[in-house]
């Protein structure tokens, strides 16, 4: 795997578009190092529709102060199955910088990771507000809200604030309360099991029923 130090030469500038939105979805392959990527994180690094995405690229678009760390981040996601997650910043296309969280799983065959799937949620205005002040729901909502954090920590290895960031984004751009996100989450189980796994990377990577 080639390090990038520098955003590639070929890459293709336009505007990012100012609301991600929850569909920023991706599916590695890892004997091609290919990237199918939804039309948010392509606009987020700046890749045209058509145009292949390859790991340089993609790193190449985040910050350098974090850089190190996700690139040897990816190095062991590909050596060692299962969930994980990291928070980094991404510069896009305007220069602006997003804070943002990636969680998915790494599958493998017999001998080596194959295949990585997640999703990718800005929680650029979450981080700003703080995750303390956005839990305004009655005590009632509050244990619910804090047992789906819990799921997602002990899933993907969140911390807590990603935890938080990740279930209010994803109530934002979907327009659904959430306690409501909050109860679908823990009703599904999600407990660390592949299965579980799967389940919740659909669901924030995805439109909800």
């Amino acid at each position: 795997m080639t390090r990038p130090d520098a955003l590639l030469e070929d890459e293709v500038p336009f505007e990012a578009v100012d609301n991600l939105g929850p569909s920023l979805m991706f599916d590695y392959l890892v004997n091609t190092d290919t990237w199918t990527c939804s039309e948010g994180i392509r606009a987020l690094y700046g890749v045209a529709e058509g145009q292949p995405v390859k790991t340089a690229h993609m790193l190449a678009r985040i910050v350098a102060e974090d850089r190190d760390t996700i690139f040897g981040m990816f190095q062991r996601t590909l050596q060692t199955p299962g969930p994980f997650s990291c928070e980094f910043r991404i510069c896009d296309p305007r220069g602006t910088i997003h804070h943002v969280v990636l969680a998915g799983e790494s599958r493998a065959a017999p001998g080596q990771v194959e295949r990585v799937q997640g999703f990718m949620v800005d929680i650029t205005n979450s981080v700003r507000q703080g995750a303390a002040e956005a839990v305004e729901a009655s005590a009632e909502h509050r244990a619910v809200i804090e047992q789906a954090k819990g799921a997602i920590m002990a899933t993907f290895g969140m911390n807590e604030a990603a935890a938080f960031a990740v279930l209010q984004r994803f109530s934002q751009n979907h327009n659904i309360k959430l306690r409501d996100l909050a109860a679908r989450v823990v009703s599904d189980g999600v407990c660390g099991s592949e299965d579980d796994v799967t389940r919740i990377r659909q669901m924030f990577s995805g439109t909800p029923a």
